[in-house]
Protein backbone atom coordinates (compact mmCIF):
# COMPACT_ATOMS: atom_id res chain seq x y z
CA UNK A 1 0.00 0.00 0.00
CA UNK A 2 2.83 2.30 -0.95
CA UNK A 3 1.96 6.01 -1.19
CA UNK A 4 -1.46 5.35 0.33
CA UNK A 5 -3.09 8.56 1.53
CA UNK A 6 -5.61 9.09 4.29
CA UNK A 7 -9.17 8.39 3.18
CA UNK A 8 -11.87 10.95 4.00
CA UNK A 9 -15.66 10.91 3.88
CA UNK A 10 -18.47 13.28 4.82
CA UNK A 11 -22.10 12.25 4.39
CA UNK A 12 -25.54 13.35 5.57
CA UNK A 13 -29.10 12.05 5.31
CA UNK A 14 -32.51 12.46 6.90
CA UNK A 15 -36.07 11.18 6.94
CA UNK A 16 -37.36 14.73 7.25
CA UNK A 17 -38.55 16.99 4.46
CA UNK A 18 -35.57 19.27 5.11
CA UNK A 19 -32.13 18.20 6.28
CA UNK A 20 -30.86 20.79 8.78
CA UNK A 21 -27.39 19.24 8.97
CA UNK A 22 -24.54 20.09 6.63
CA UNK A 23 -21.14 18.46 6.13
CA UNK A 24 -17.93 19.02 4.19
CA UNK A 25 -14.43 17.73 3.71
CA UNK A 26 -11.26 19.24 2.29
CA UNK A 27 -8.67 16.85 0.91
CA UNK A 28 -5.12 17.25 -0.30
CA UNK A 29 -2.19 18.76 1.56
CA UNK A 30 -4.80 19.83 4.12
CA UNK A 31 -7.26 17.17 5.29
CA UNK A 32 -10.35 18.43 7.12
CA UNK A 33 -13.83 17.10 7.85
CA UNK A 34 -16.66 19.25 9.22
CA UNK A 35 -20.20 18.55 10.43
CA UNK A 36 -22.85 21.04 11.56
CA UNK A 37 -26.28 20.46 13.07
CA UNK A 38 -28.81 23.25 12.66
CA UNK A 39 -30.86 23.58 15.85
CA UNK A 40 -34.35 22.28 15.08
CA UNK A 41 -36.18 24.84 17.21
CA UNK A 42 -34.39 27.71 15.48
CA UNK A 43 -35.60 29.51 12.36
CA UNK A 44 -33.20 29.28 9.43
CA UNK A 45 -31.43 26.36 11.12
CA UNK A 46 -30.52 24.65 7.85
CA UNK A 47 -29.23 27.93 6.43
CA UNK A 48 -27.15 28.46 9.57
CA UNK A 49 -25.55 25.02 9.35
CA UNK A 50 -24.72 25.43 5.68
CA UNK A 51 -23.37 28.95 6.10
CA UNK A 52 -21.12 27.99 9.03
CA UNK A 53 -19.66 25.04 7.08
CA UNK A 54 -19.07 27.06 3.94
CA UNK A 55 -17.51 29.95 5.85
CA UNK A 56 -15.31 27.58 7.88
CA UNK A 57 -13.99 25.90 4.72
CA UNK A 58 -13.39 29.27 3.08
CA UNK A 59 -11.32 30.49 6.03
CA UNK A 60 -9.52 27.18 6.62
CA UNK A 61 -8.03 26.85 3.13
CA UNK A 62 -6.26 30.17 3.67
CA UNK A 63 -4.81 29.35 7.12
CA UNK A 64 -1.43 28.02 8.18
CA UNK A 65 -2.53 24.64 9.55
CA UNK A 66 0.41 24.39 11.90
CA UNK A 67 -0.67 27.44 13.88
CA UNK A 68 -4.46 27.60 14.00
CA UNK A 69 -6.07 29.74 16.68
CA UNK A 70 -9.45 28.05 17.00
CA UNK A 71 -10.94 30.81 19.15
CA UNK A 72 -10.12 33.32 16.42
CA UNK A 73 -11.40 30.96 13.72
CA UNK A 74 -14.77 30.51 15.41
CA UNK A 75 -15.06 34.26 16.00
CA UNK A 76 -14.46 34.92 12.29
CA UNK A 77 -17.20 32.46 11.41
CA UNK A 78 -19.64 34.16 13.81
CA UNK A 79 -18.80 37.64 12.47
CA UNK A 80 -19.53 36.47 8.93
CA UNK A 81 -22.77 34.89 10.17
CA UNK A 82 -23.73 38.20 11.82
CA UNK A 83 -23.42 39.89 8.41
CA UNK A 84 -25.56 37.18 6.83
CA UNK A 85 -28.22 37.54 9.55
CA UNK A 86 -28.30 41.31 9.03
CA UNK A 87 -29.65 40.70 5.54
CA UNK A 88 -32.65 38.87 7.03
CA UNK A 89 -33.56 41.34 9.78
CA UNK A 90 -37.02 42.09 8.41
CA UNK A 91 -37.87 38.38 8.41
CA UNK A 92 -36.59 37.76 11.94
CA UNK A 93 -38.80 40.14 13.91
CA UNK A 94 -40.70 38.47 16.75
CA UNK A 95 -38.81 35.18 16.69
CA UNK A 96 -38.39 33.75 20.20
CA UNK A 97 -35.34 31.54 19.64
CA UNK A 98 -32.09 32.71 18.09
CA UNK A 99 -32.29 32.15 14.32
CA UNK A 100 -29.49 30.51 12.30
CA UNK A 101 -28.45 28.50 15.40
CA UNK A 102 -26.12 25.59 14.69
CA UNK A 103 -23.43 23.40 16.19
CA UNK A 104 -20.07 22.76 14.54
CA UNK A 105 -17.43 20.05 14.82
CA UNK A 106 -14.32 20.30 12.68
CA UNK A 107 -11.39 17.89 12.63
CA UNK A 108 -8.00 18.49 11.05
CA UNK A 109 -5.36 15.88 10.31
CA UNK A 110 -1.77 16.90 10.90
CA UNK A 111 1.38 14.83 10.53
CA UNK A 112 1.37 13.37 14.05
CA UNK A 113 -1.99 14.38 15.53
CA UNK A 114 -5.64 15.10 14.89
CA UNK A 115 -6.97 18.43 16.15
CA UNK A 116 -10.70 18.74 16.78
CA UNK A 117 -12.59 21.91 17.73
CA UNK A 118 -16.30 21.97 18.49
CA UNK A 119 -19.27 23.76 20.01
CA UNK A 120 -22.49 21.88 20.68
CA UNK A 121 -23.06 18.15 20.92
CA UNK A 122 -22.59 15.01 18.83
CA UNK A 123 -19.59 12.70 19.10
CA UNK A 124 -15.86 12.47 18.41
CA UNK A 125 -15.09 8.76 18.07
CA UNK A 126 -11.47 7.62 18.04
CA UNK A 127 -11.20 4.03 16.81
CA UNK A 128 -7.99 1.99 16.85
CA UNK A 129 -7.19 0.23 13.60
CA UNK A 130 -7.28 -3.12 15.39
CA UNK A 131 -11.00 -2.79 16.16
CA UNK A 132 -11.53 -5.68 13.74
CA UNK A 133 -9.89 -7.99 16.29
CA UNK A 134 -12.70 -7.44 18.79
CA UNK A 135 -16.12 -9.11 18.79
CA UNK A 136 -18.76 -6.69 17.53
CA UNK A 137 -20.87 -7.05 20.68
CA UNK A 138 -18.11 -5.52 22.83
CA UNK A 139 -16.81 -2.99 20.34
CA UNK A 140 -18.32 0.31 21.30
CA UNK A 141 -16.70 1.67 24.48
CA UNK A 142 -14.09 1.50 25.95
CA UNK A 143 -11.98 -1.13 24.15
CA UNK A 144 -11.19 0.23 20.70
CA UNK A 145 -13.59 3.17 20.41
CA UNK A 146 -13.68 6.18 22.74
CA UNK A 147 -15.97 9.21 22.52
CA UNK A 148 -14.07 12.39 23.39
CA UNK A 149 -16.93 14.89 23.02
CA UNK A 150 -18.35 16.34 26.24
CA UNK A 151 -21.56 18.08 25.08
CA UNK A 152 -22.20 21.78 25.59
CA UNK A 153 -25.73 21.09 26.86
CA UNK A 154 -27.65 21.44 30.10
CA UNK A 155 -30.87 19.64 31.16
CA UNK A 156 -34.00 21.79 31.01
CA UNK A 157 -37.47 20.29 31.57
CA UNK A 158 -36.32 16.83 30.61
CA UNK A 159 -34.50 17.87 27.45
CA UNK A 160 -30.95 18.87 26.56
CA UNK A 161 -30.48 22.55 25.74
CA UNK A 162 -27.34 23.91 24.08
CA UNK A 163 -25.50 26.63 25.94
CA UNK A 164 -22.92 26.98 23.16
CA UNK A 165 -23.74 27.32 19.47
CA UNK A 166 -23.49 29.75 16.58
CA UNK A 167 -26.49 31.94 15.87
CA UNK A 168 -27.98 35.40 16.14
CA UNK A 169 -26.62 37.53 18.99
CA UNK A 170 -24.08 34.87 20.01
CA UNK A 171 -21.57 36.42 22.39
CA UNK A 172 -17.97 35.28 22.73
CA UNK A 173 -18.70 32.72 25.47
CA UNK A 174 -21.28 30.95 23.31
CA UNK A 175 -18.80 30.34 20.48
CA UNK A 176 -15.66 29.55 22.48
CA UNK A 177 -14.74 26.08 21.20
CA UNK A 178 -13.46 23.08 23.08
CA UNK A 179 -10.25 21.90 21.39
CA UNK A 180 -8.91 18.36 21.60
CA UNK A 181 -5.63 16.93 20.30
CA UNK A 182 -5.31 13.18 19.66
CA UNK A 183 -1.96 11.59 18.87
CA UNK A 184 -1.97 9.34 15.82
CA UNK A 185 -0.78 5.74 15.96
CA UNK A 186 1.59 5.43 13.00
CA UNK A 187 3.49 2.44 14.39
CA UNK A 188 1.02 -0.36 15.16
CA UNK A 189 -2.67 -0.19 14.25
CA UNK A 190 -3.42 3.21 12.77
CA UNK A 191 -6.52 5.31 13.43
CA UNK A 192 -10.08 5.92 12.33
CA UNK A 193 -11.54 9.22 13.52
CA UNK A 194 -15.28 9.82 13.22
CA UNK A 195 -17.12 13.05 14.00
CA UNK A 196 -20.91 13.01 13.91
CA UNK A 197 -24.04 14.93 14.78
CA UNK A 198 -26.37 13.77 17.53
CA UNK A 199 -28.59 11.95 15.05
CA UNK A 200 -25.88 9.27 14.98
CA UNK A 201 -24.78 9.54 18.62
CA UNK A 202 -24.36 11.99 21.48
CA UNK A 203 -23.79 10.99 25.10
CA UNK A 204 -26.38 13.50 26.35
CA UNK A 205 -29.03 11.54 24.42
CA UNK A 206 -27.86 8.17 25.75
CA UNK A 207 -30.55 6.28 27.62
CA UNK A 208 -29.56 4.37 30.76
CA UNK A 209 -31.43 1.30 31.93
CA UNK A 210 -31.38 -0.59 35.22
CA UNK A 211 -31.47 -4.34 35.65
CA UNK A 212 -30.68 -6.81 38.45
CA UNK A 213 -26.96 -6.05 38.10
CA UNK A 214 -27.31 -2.28 38.31
CA UNK A 215 -27.19 0.49 35.72
CA UNK A 216 -25.99 -0.05 32.17
CA UNK A 217 -25.67 1.74 28.85
CA UNK A 218 -27.31 0.01 25.88
CA UNK A 219 -25.26 -0.40 22.73
CA UNK A 220 -26.41 2.27 20.23
CA UNK A 221 -27.43 0.44 17.07
CA UNK A 222 -26.17 3.20 14.77
CA UNK A 223 -22.65 2.74 16.16
CA UNK A 224 -22.79 -1.05 16.08
CA UNK A 225 -23.95 -0.88 12.48
CA UNK A 226 -21.20 1.65 11.67
CA UNK A 227 -18.69 -0.87 13.05
CA UNK A 228 -20.03 -3.54 10.71
CA UNK A 229 -20.00 -1.11 7.79
CA UNK A 230 -16.37 -0.12 8.39
CA UNK A 231 -15.32 -3.75 8.75
CA UNK A 232 -16.95 -4.69 5.47
CA UNK A 233 -15.32 -1.72 3.75
CA UNK A 234 -11.85 -2.61 5.07
CA UNK A 235 -12.28 -6.22 3.95
CA UNK A 236 -12.91 -5.02 0.40
CA UNK A 237 -10.43 -4.56 -2.40
CA UNK A 238 -11.42 -1.03 -3.42
CA UNK A 239 -10.05 1.10 -0.58
CA UNK A 240 -10.57 4.42 -2.28
CA UNK A 241 -12.03 7.75 -1.27
CA UNK A 242 -14.89 7.35 -3.70
CA UNK A 243 -15.74 3.89 -2.37
CA UNK A 244 -15.59 5.06 1.25
CA UNK A 245 -18.02 7.91 0.60
CA UNK A 246 -20.32 5.54 -1.28
CA UNK A 247 -20.13 3.07 1.64
CA UNK A 248 -20.99 5.70 4.27
CA UNK A 249 -23.76 7.14 2.10
CA UNK A 250 -25.25 3.66 1.78
CA UNK A 251 -24.87 3.15 5.53
CA UNK A 252 -27.09 6.20 6.11
CA UNK A 253 -29.60 5.17 3.46
CA UNK A 254 -29.87 1.73 5.04
CA UNK A 255 -30.11 3.20 8.55
CA UNK A 256 -33.01 5.32 7.34
CA UNK A 257 -34.96 2.19 6.42
CA UNK A 258 -34.76 0.74 9.94
CA UNK A 259 -37.70 1.75 12.20
CA UNK A 260 -36.82 4.15 15.04
CA UNK A 261 -33.17 4.46 13.98
CA UNK A 262 -33.13 7.77 12.12
CA UNK A 263 -35.28 10.07 14.23
CA UNK A 264 -33.10 13.09 13.49
CA UNK A 265 -30.83 14.32 10.72
CA UNK A 266 -27.76 12.05 10.64
CA UNK A 267 -24.34 13.24 9.53
CA UNK A 268 -20.78 12.08 9.94
CA UNK A 269 -17.29 12.73 8.68
CA UNK A 270 -14.30 10.45 9.07
CA UNK A 271 -10.63 9.79 8.41
CA UNK A 272 -8.99 6.39 7.90
CA UNK A 273 -5.21 6.71 8.12
CA UNK A 274 -2.75 4.82 5.89
CA UNK A 275 -1.54 2.78 8.88
CA UNK A 276 -5.09 1.59 9.61
CA UNK A 277 -5.49 0.58 5.96
CA UNK A 278 -2.15 -1.21 6.06
CA UNK A 279 -3.02 -3.08 9.24
CA UNK A 280 -6.44 -4.20 8.00
CA UNK A 281 -4.88 -5.39 4.73
CA UNK A 282 -2.27 -7.41 6.63
CA UNK A 283 -4.94 -9.05 8.78
CA UNK A 284 -7.02 -9.93 5.74
CA UNK A 285 -3.99 -11.35 3.95
CA UNK A 286 -2.88 -13.43 6.94
CA UNK A 287 -6.37 -14.85 7.36
CA UNK A 288 -6.48 -15.80 3.70
CA UNK A 289 -3.15 -17.61 4.10
CA UNK A 290 -4.10 -19.09 7.49
CA UNK A 291 -1.12 -17.60 9.31
CA UNK A 292 -2.61 -15.00 11.67
CA UNK A 293 -0.14 -14.20 14.49
CA UNK A 294 -0.94 -14.64 18.14
CA UNK A 295 -1.83 -11.64 20.27
CA UNK A 296 -0.04 -10.95 23.54
CA UNK A 297 -2.11 -10.23 26.62
CA UNK A 298 -1.18 -7.69 29.27
CA UNK A 299 0.08 -10.57 31.41
CA UNK A 300 2.65 -11.64 28.84
CA UNK A 301 0.72 -14.76 27.80
CA UNK A 302 0.15 -15.43 24.16
CA UNK A 303 -3.48 -16.03 23.32
CA UNK A 304 -4.74 -17.47 20.03
CA UNK A 305 -6.50 -14.80 18.00
CA UNK A 306 -7.20 -16.77 14.84
CA UNK A 307 -10.60 -18.17 15.81
CA UNK A 308 -12.27 -14.93 16.87
CA UNK A 309 -10.83 -12.81 14.10
CA UNK A 310 -11.34 -15.38 11.36
CA UNK A 311 -14.98 -15.80 12.34
CA UNK A 312 -15.41 -12.04 12.50
CA UNK A 313 -13.80 -11.40 9.13
CA UNK A 314 -15.56 -14.23 7.31
CA UNK A 315 -19.03 -14.01 8.79
CA UNK A 316 -21.84 -12.48 6.83
CA UNK A 317 -23.04 -9.40 8.69
CA UNK A 318 -26.69 -9.71 9.60
CA UNK A 319 -28.16 -6.79 7.70
CA UNK A 320 -31.81 -6.91 6.71
CA UNK A 321 -31.32 -3.84 4.53
CA UNK A 322 -28.39 -4.73 2.30
CA UNK A 323 -30.21 -3.60 -0.81
CA UNK A 324 -28.40 -0.28 -0.65
CA UNK A 325 -29.76 2.45 -2.89
CA UNK A 326 -28.10 5.84 -3.07
CA UNK A 327 -30.61 8.68 -3.39
CA UNK A 328 -30.11 12.38 -4.11
CA UNK A 329 -31.04 13.41 -0.55
CA UNK A 330 -27.92 11.64 0.70
CA UNK A 331 -25.54 13.98 -1.14
CA UNK A 332 -27.34 17.32 -1.37
CA UNK A 333 -26.01 18.48 2.02
CA UNK A 334 -22.36 17.71 1.27
CA UNK A 335 -19.63 20.15 0.28
CA UNK A 336 -16.37 18.74 -1.09
CA UNK A 337 -13.31 20.90 -1.68
CA UNK A 338 -9.90 20.03 -3.02
CA UNK A 339 -6.92 22.05 -1.88
CA UNK A 340 -5.39 24.43 -4.33
CA UNK A 341 -2.07 22.64 -3.87
CA UNK A 342 -3.61 19.40 -5.11
CA UNK A 343 -5.25 21.04 -8.11
CA UNK A 344 -2.00 22.66 -9.14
Amino acid sequence: MENQKTLLAACSDTKKIQNQDFVAFIQGEKNVVLVADGVGSSAYAAEGARFVIEEATRVLVELDFENINYTSLFQKIQLALDDRIELEQQNLLGLKYRPFSTTLILAIEKKEVFEIAYIGNGAILHIRGNFMNFPIKTWIIPWTCVNYLNPHTIPVDGSEVLYKCFGANADREKIEPTVITISKDDFEYGDILVICTDGIYSIDHQEIFEDSLGYALPQPYALKYLNETLQNFLKGKNLSNEELNKTITNYLVSLKQIPDEMNDDCSLGLFITPKALEYSASITSQIQHNRLPKLSSSYGEETPSELDVTNLMNEEVENPHNNFVTDEKSIENVLYLKNREEEE
